[in-house]
């Protein structure tokens, strides 16, 4: 039923009203009975509220007075859900009791009624009609509602931090109904559907880690009569910093490679103090563990701070890397004309010191020595070009926000990578009132 044939029911009902005054009217013999049928088509006409409550209570007065008003109240009751519904009921009414607002609000008027059989017995019937009519629809809209399944659709396993992603629920239903969905933390969003539909819960995604949600989906017949659980739905997923992700993919992209690992260089670390009052710094700190640790002194001091435990990490990942490239270095054997790789046949061209004398002497053939080029990542002289500063303050009001701005300076770093990954920049961290600069190349730096 649209909404202009919702409008046409309070007119229907006044004019039914009329008719039914007007027939006791005669009945009774008595004129003045038909005088209240009267009053809800004027107030309906002046557009004054409580159109819908004087037509129920007008027909409760001519139930009272005798069988035939009994008779003519009767249609009244059963239209009574449709006359008394709201346009749109509200998600705490969706969500509040056992019984759908529709029928709670008819048996309401149905308690109220009753109070008034202590002046006429009579009132009673009209009473027990409203709660017929409502437990009537209530029961056929609640067997209608059974046919309707919600399923899940998707269910997402990873959220970037602070994006947010959605629960996908795909309603199967034939009718127009109401679907609540509520979330365990009290969020609820309500929709109106119209057949099969698909529905997104919001997930949060406002810190990183493992996040549990359970979502209850309650479903609802477009009048109010009857509501149903349409059931329970768990989901777990992780949230992921957008940092993370993007470190990962460069690390199982492209530093996992053993030919990349191999030309990974050491960076030099200083850890400087903005500090205008005297601090526990000298001047400068260098070195990767003499700055982790001094740092380490500051969070043992009661500092909180999420870019200080940030680059208390990222100095243990760089002390680390060096420590595994010292142990790289010893195992390669090089020579001036990069690593030795094996031996093969002399060809035309070759020079002659690369002659391998002992296996020469051996096979009676000469073998020249096979070498890989030098360093696939060359070392340009520092005075070659100048060198770029990129700065990063690492302020930030959450952790979210700190995760935007490492993001920022992993896209810096990237592109300067993809430009010449021999690059020498300085990169300088500021971290509340500690700067920590990190000079190299671009590849030794990400």
């Amino acid at each position: 039923m649209t909404k202009k044939r919702t409008k046409i029911v309070i007119p229907i009902a006044c004019t039914y009203l009329i008719l039914a005054g007007l027939a006791i009217a005669l009945q009774e013999s008595k004129a003045w009975i038909a005088l209240p049928s009267f009053i809800p088509l004027i107030i309906y006409l002046l557009k004054i509220k409580y159109t819908k409550e004087m037509i129920l209570g007008i027909g409760v007065f001519y139930a009272s007075l005798s069988l035939l008003g009994s008779i003519f109240f009767a249609p009244l009751a059963f239209a009574a859900p449709f006359i008394l519904k709201s346009q749109k009921p509200s998600i705490s009414k969706l969500e509040e009791g056992h019984l759908a607002p529709s029928t709670l609000k008819i048996l309401k008027y149905a308690a109220g009624f009753s109070v008034i059989a202590l002046i006429s017995i009579n009132v009673l019937v009209a009473a027990a009609m409203l709660i017929l009519a409502a437990l009537t629809y209530s029961v056929i809209y609640y067997l209608k509602l059974t046919n309707i399944s919600v399923k899940i659709g998707r269910k997402p396993r990873k959220i970037p931090l602070g994006e947010g992603d959605n629960l996908v629920l795909n309603v199967n239903s034939k009718q127009e109904v109401y679907v609540l969905v509520i979330r365990d933390d009290g969020r609820r969003e309500a929709s109106l559907i119209s057949g099969p539909a698909t529905i997104a819960a919001p997930l949060p995604a406002d810190h990183a880690g493992v996040h549990s949600s359970t979502f209850t989906v309650i479903i609802m017949d477009k009048w109010g009569f009857a509501k149903r659980v349409a059931g329970h739905y768990y989901v777990n997923y992780f949230v992921m910093p957008l940092t993370s992700a993007t470190l990962k993919t460069f690390r199982e992209g492209i530093f996992s490679r053993k030919d990349i690992i191999r030309f990974i260089g050491e960076v030099e670390i200083a850890l400087s103090s903005l500090e205008s009052e005297p601090s526990p710094f000298k001047a400068e700190i260098r070195g990767a563990r003499r700055a982790k640790e001094a740092l380490q002194k500051e969070a043992a001091q009661g500092i909180k701070a999420p870019a200080l435990k940030l680059a208390i990490k990222f100095l243990k990942s760089v002390e680390a890397q060096m420590k595994l490239q010292t142990s790289l270095q010893r195992s390669l054997r090089r020579s001036r004309m990069g690593e030795y790789i094996g031996a093969r046949d002399y060809a035309p061209g070759d020079a002659f010191r690369n002659i391998h004398w002992k296996k020469t002497i051996s096979r009676g053939s000469i073998v020249i020595k096979e070498y890989s080029s030098s360093d696939a990542i060359s070392r340009p002289s520092r005075a070659s070009k100048l060198q770029p500063i990129i700065i990063a303050d690492l302020f930030a009001v959450s952790h979210i926000e700190l995760d935007r701005i490492l993001f920022t300076l992993l896209g810096v770093l990237a592109a300067t990578l993809k430009k010449s990954p021999s690059t020498e920049l300085a990169l300088i961290i500021v971290v509340g009132k500690k700067a920590l600069s990190v000079k190299g190349r671009s590849i030794d730096i990400l």
